[in-house]
Formats: structure tokens, sequence, C-alpha cells
């Protein structure tokens, strides 16, 4: 099917010896005649011969126009043609139009198509309408309403138009209600946007529900309203109030976070912030520790608690003196008492022998420069009697307050049977109020009244304990 594509603009104005001629048949043809022949070949504007297709007419003497297709041009004055062909429409090759005709030897050939409306028709073809370039103008220049409509057999089409009164293109889909264009008022209707490749750039904001299926990429900022949510499970989501976000699964909230700190679960504490704290001296009940930390702070305390400790290495005897000698003496660490913590001591006394009545011998207990306790064997004359010294350090519920206990048994090595007249048996309390932040001494004393070599206390290794 040839249309109107295929024609080509003509205007012919030469041979130029034959001033504005007239081109006409040069013979006469019947109406079945399938070839006319021309008085001269016409040429186009710029002189050469015209090789497209040409929609031409032969004028009767009667006024009647027959409509004839040059489908191959014109090369020379004879022209092949279809008769008859119909001026409506746009094949140009069906014939019907109003019948062919007989012609006689010089009668008008026309040019059906004028350049002008040659181009303005074939422009319309090629969807490529300009009017004096790359635009096309709708309208006569005046501030009207300008409407474009679609076609659709619908009672209320759709369309597009210029609203001069608000200065502005508004669209419709209904063909009743309009909205603007670019205004923010955004688009209603339809259900999808498919992007096969590509980038979607946005710069404003979605209201309702949006779904993203598939890879997604967001950049840049992406704020929310109140919650992303899983698809098809309603009960998995972050939900955003002011400064807080809230992870629930099943329905139940799993974690809190906000300004205070992070909550695990609806209603526990809230935890503000992670330790390195090998001493845990914060004692916080919102922080958590780290995992060296806390093995750290186990490691300690099982190295102190309870920690059995054999301080003297030999025996320690005290005789034939007046001076005060030290049976024990360990440094106490500092904060080892603390406000509850305590130190046992346990002394084995090997030897007491005395000189006679009247030779005793008295210890002492000191905590730093506090001596707390104060106790005596008194000399009976006595040999080889053999016991032991236990002696109980502890705070009093302040680390600048302590009280001591004494109690010790001691008898003849070959007593079978008690006997308070042979037995020394003696037990005391003590105080102190020195400052156990600090590490002090604990030391134990031996002093005899009266010099002499029959005067002996000795004592083994001692072991000390503290209690935690």
């Amino acid at each position: 099917m040839a249309d109107i594509t295929a024609l080509q603009d003509f205007a012919y104005n030469i041979p130029m010896t034959n001033a504005n001629p007239k081109l006409t048949l040069a013979q006469k043809i019947t109406s079945s005649a399938t070839s006319i022949e021309l008085n001269f070949q016409p040429l186009d504007e710029d002189g050469n011969t015209i090789t497209k297709a040409l929609y031409l007419g032969i004028k009767k003497s009667n006024g009647y126009i027959e409509p004839v297709y040059a489908a191959s041009g014109i090369s020379g004055t004879t022209v092949v043609v279809t008769r008859n062909v119909k001026a409506a429409g746009l094949d140009l090759t069906a014939t019907g139009q109003g019948g062919a005709v007989s012609h006689e030897a010089g009668e008008e050939v026309l040019f059906l198509v004028a350049p002008f409306y040659f181009n303005q028709m074939k422009a319309a073809m090629d969807g490529t309408v300009a009017s004096g370039g790359a635009d096309w103008k709708i309208g006569t220049e005046s501030d009207v309403d300008i409407t474009v409509y679609a076609a659709n057999g619908d009672a209320n089409e759709p369309f597009w138009r210029y609203d001069a009164s608000e200065n502005e293109w508004v669209f419709s889909n209904d063909g009743v209600s309009s909205t603007p264009f670019g205004t923010g008022s955004g688009v209603t209707g339809g259900t999808n946007i498919d992007v096969t490749a590509g980038t979607i750039s946005l710069e404003t904001t979605l209201t309702g529900n949006l779904t993203l299926s598939g890879n997604t990429t967001l950049s840049d900022v992406v704020e929310l309203g109140n919650e992303l949510r899983h698809v098809g499970d309603t009960d998995n989501k972050i939900a955003f109030t002011t400064d807080t976000q809230t992870y629930s699964t099943g329905g139940g909230v799993r974690m809190t976070v906000g300004d205070a700190g992070v909550q695990f679960g609806g209603a526990n504490a809230t935890i503000t912030t992670i330790l390195d704290e090998d001493a845990m001296g914060s004692d916080s009940a919102t922080s958590l520790a780290t995992q060296q930390s806390i093995k750290a702070y186990v490691d300690t305390q099982v190295a102190t608690v309870n920690d059995k400790q054999e301080i003297t290495t030999a025996d320690v005897s005290v005789t034939n003196t007046t001076s005060e000698t030290n049976l024990f003496q360990s440094s106490i660490a500092a904060n080892t008492l603390g406000t509850n913590n305590g130190v046992r001591l346990y002394i084995p006394v090997k030897v007491l022998s005395s000189a006679g009545g009247g030779n005793d011998c008295t210890i002492r207990v000191k905590y730093g420069s506090t001596t707390m306790i104060t106790q005596q064997y008194g000399g009976d004359g006595q040999t080889g009697d053999e016991g032991y010294i236990e002696i109980y350090l502890t705070a009093d519920a302040a680390t600048g307050a302590q009280a001591a206990n004494f109690f010790s048994i001691v008898a003849p090595e070959s007593q079978t049977a008690v006997s308070t007249s042979l037995v020394f048996f003696l037990n005391s309390t003590g105080t102190a109020s020195e400052d156990s932040t600090g590490a002090l001494n604990l030391t134990v004393t031996a002093q005899w009244n009266i010099a002499s070599a029959s005067n002996v206390i000795t004592v083994g290794r001692s072991v000390s304990t503290i209690i935690r």
C-alpha cells in the first residue's frame, strides 16, 4: 500500500524557455488507458527528474477532475498511472473515487498536493509536526483554554488541557476531574510503575504504603513515618517514635533503643553502656561488662577468696630475753578487709616452758599501730606445753573499724585428761580504728617479763586465711 509518505513535494516552473508553462495532455486517452502523454517533462524546483510518486489530477472541461497516481514519478513525457484513485483516505492506490473517464488532448494536468499541504500532511504521518522548528504549537496565540481529547469512545473523554485562568496544564483520566501537572498534587489512579533497569530518582515525600520487592538500593536519606515491616508478617517490625526505635517479633517487643540506652524485652533494665572494667568498681545496674572484664574479675576473686597463705617458713623461738619479739607478721593488702571481710590466723604453739612462778609470757595482737589484744601465759614451772593460738581479725561494717577475737589453748604434752589447773585457756576481744584502704601489718608478738634460759615459747609455721 502506498500512502502520503511516499509522495514527493513538487512545485515546477521550468523549462525556463516556456515561462509559467501549463502542463497538459499531449494526446487523448480512453477511460481504460494506464499511461498518459504530457506536453513536456516537468522537472522539480532544482531542475532534477522527479523520481518519487506523485498525486495528479486530469481536469475535464466540465470541471471534473479525475485523480491518478504516478507511483514511479515522471522520468519523461510518458507517465504510467493508476486511474480513478480515491482522494479520501491515505491509500493512494485504492480506486473508485468518481470513475475513470476519457480525456482530450490539451486538458490540464494538475498536481493535487501542493508543497505546503504536502509537508504538513507528511509531518502528521511521520509524527514530526513542527512549526518553525522542533515545537508543535496548538492554538491561535490567544489566552484561552486549549484541550486535547482522547477519542476513545467514552462518554467523558480523557484530556489534556491548558487552563488559561490558572495558567497551568492539567490532565484528566476520567474526563471529569482534572489534576495539575507538576504542582505536587501527584498522580491519582493506576496501579504499577515497572522499571526493568536503571534508576528512579525521587526528591519528594511518599505517603501511604510503599512496597519494594527484589534487590533495592536506597541511597542518601530515607525518612520513615511510623514502622518498617516484613512483608506478610506484620508482627515483625521496627517502629519509630521520637528518639526511640522499638524492635518487635511475634507481636512482642524484643528491644527498645532510645536516648536513655538499650532495653531488652518490654520492661527490663535499660542498658546504658558496656564497660571494660576489671574491678567492677562502678557497680552499675545499667551497664554490661566485656568478656575480658568478667574473666579478670572472676580470676581475681578466685585467687583471693579463702586464700591460704603460709607466711612463716621456720619455727620462731623467744627465750632468755625480755624484748618483745614477733611470732608472726604479714602485710594485709589494701581493701582486703573492706567492710565485711576478715583474716583468720592460726599459730601452732610447739613449746611453752617457764622457770617457775612469776615468769610470765605476754602475747599481743596488733593491727597497724593499734594493739588490739593483750594476753598472758602465767609461769608455773611447766615444761614442754603445746597448743595453738587462733586469731580472727574482721572489718566492723566499715573500712575504718575492726574487731579481733583471740582464742588459745596450751596444755602439757603428757596431759591425757583436761585439768584446768594445768591448761592455759585464753579468750578475749579487741577493736581498732585503722584505715584498711591502705596496706597494714597484722602482727603477733611474745615478751617474757624475766630473761631466763628456761623461759621458752616456740611457734611453728603459721597460716593466715583471708575470709570474704
